[in-house]
């Protein structure tokens, strides 16, 4: 693991300061040098609040410089520091902190900052390869992930300032091997060595259960986030293998689940892809899930359906010229669905983009955009994609047509006055090994599980 300290940074405050505090914080940088063999002529430090760059307030230093010194905090919430070191104004490497808040007694929590190369991934941690991440959500401080047995906690800087991973805490019985989604400030996992769903706080404890009679699949569900509050669960596979055309909306409302059964699919389905996305309906914009294809008890499904989770209208289906089977799917904007990747009609592993619209007053609801964005670089299945900002996402994972590892990330920009968008190779994951979840962080980094290692990727389209 290449991780090195670069800078113990002070805001210091004097004793006759009394709207101001002291916010020390630590730098950390993670893979490449982001000095880039000391040709970088600066270090620049800014502050951040409200998700607004303050750039009266930035800093230079010397790269050299071990003890950086910033003007007293004002008190206020939602700070952010911003770190960057420069080639003559270009920007080489980048880091941010998590939010903080300031008052009387300092800052809520240290904003260490963990600094990279721009475009560039940086090994963080090595887990248990015996017991590969599956699934990955952001935390206050960092990431809570699921393994096929049990619950972890990314700890982006840990007291040291280090990122750390706590010990896992294993499911029960009888969610080894389940699907996870995040529900409230918890975990939720569906299904797995049986029917059924359980809901764990951020280190594994049990906090609420329902039975097979609430939610009756054991694999093969697709989970749908619809708020902090309720997942959308659809379709899946019962334990004897029989599909299903459930739809399920899972809620907590902080000490209990409850299970709604909804209008059900049109066919049975499993290993669907699904998101939410928010879609205009005359003068109002409105939450609807769009589901792509999956198994169906013939084969591959080639349709697009569109969920209502308020249930007025019932799920809507679309016949497509691809069946997006195992695809990466992003909701880029406003009636827009990003599709990269999957295996196409004949089966065939694809690096195709598409890009579908949904606007629920036309007919059909759901159309795919032409001409298409040109294709990715690397054909690969099983792929995340993770957002960067409006109209851009970051394709990483997946395997290809041999079933080989795809190391090289991609990023799409989708430019919503023009459309049809472009692709950008960009840094390669550490380790050969799959990557099999990704998730953006409140530092804009993207933390990768490959496997049972975790890289933090540091984008340059991230500002």
């Amino acid at each position: 693991m290449k991780l090195s300290w670069v800078a113990l940074v002070a805001g210091l405050a004097s004793a006759c300061a009394p709207n101001g505090a002291r916010v020390p914080f630590r730098v950390v940088t993670l893979g490449d040098d982001p000095f880039f063999g000391s040709t970088a002529t600066a270090i620049a430090v800014t502050v951040e609040q409200h998700g607004v760059r303050n750039l009266a307030s930035t800093t230079r230093f010397a790269p050299t410089d071990r003890t950086l010194t910033l003007p007293p905090f004002p008190f206020g919430s939602d700070y952010s520091i911003v770190v960057e070191t420069e080639l003559s104004g270009f920007v080489l490497a980048r880091g941010r902190s998590f939010p903080f808040s300031v008052t009387e007694r300092g800052a809520d929590r240290m904003p260490d900052v963990s600094l990279g190369v721009l475009g560039r991934f940086g090994t963080a941690l090595h887990g248990d390869a015996s017991d590969p991440f599956v699934f990955v959500t952001a935390s206050d401080d960092g990431a809570v992930l699921a393994s096929p047995l049990g619950v972890s906690r990314f700890i982006a800087h840990g007291s040291d300032g280090r990122p750390r991973l706590t010990s896992r805490a294993p499911w029960p019985s009888t969610r080894v091997g389940g699907t996870f989604s995040s529900l409230g400030a918890g975990l939720l996992a569906v299904g797995g060595a049986s029917a059924g769903a359980t809901l764990v706080d951020a280190d594994g404890g049990l906090l609420a259960q329902l039975d097979a009679r609430d939610v009756r699949v054991s694999a093969g569900v697709a989970l749908v986030p619809l708020d902090a509050a309720s997942v959308l669960a659809i379709g899946g596979a019962m334990p004897d293998g029989t599909q299903v055309d459930d739809v399920v909306r899972i809620a907590w409302d902080g000490s209990a689940l409850s299970a709604t059964r909804l209008t059900p699919l049109p066919a049975a389905r499993a290993d669907a892809r699904a998101v939410l996305v928010t879609v205009r309906d005359g003068s109002s914009l409105v939450p609807r899930v769009m589901v792509l294809g999956g198994q169906g008890t013939l084969g591959p499904l080639g349709d697009a359906l569109l969920v209502d989770p308020a249930d007025r209208i019932g799920p809507i289906s679309v016949p497509l010229a691809s069946p997006f089977t195992h695809a990466a799917v992003h909701a880029i904007d406003t009636g827009l669905v990003l599709v990269v990747g999957g295996r196409d009609a004949a089966g065939m592993v694809t690096g195709a983009v598409t890009i579908l619209v949904v606007q629920p007053n036309q007919s059909p609801v759901i159309t795919a955009l032409s001409p298409a964005p040109p294709p990715l670089f690397r054909a690969r299945v099983d792929a995340a994609a993770v957002e960067l900002g409006t109209g851009l996402a970051l394709v990483v994972g997946g395997v290809d047509a041999s079933g080989a590892a795809v190391r090289e990330a991609e990023i799409v920009e989708v430019s919503l006055d023009f459309i049809t968008g472009n692709v950008v190779l960009t840094g390669s994951v550490p380790t050969a090994t799959i990557p099999t979840a990704a998730t953006r962080l409140s530092d804009h980094t993207i933390l990768v599980a490959e496997g049972a290692d975790l890289s933090l990727y540091f984008s340059p389209r991230v500002e």
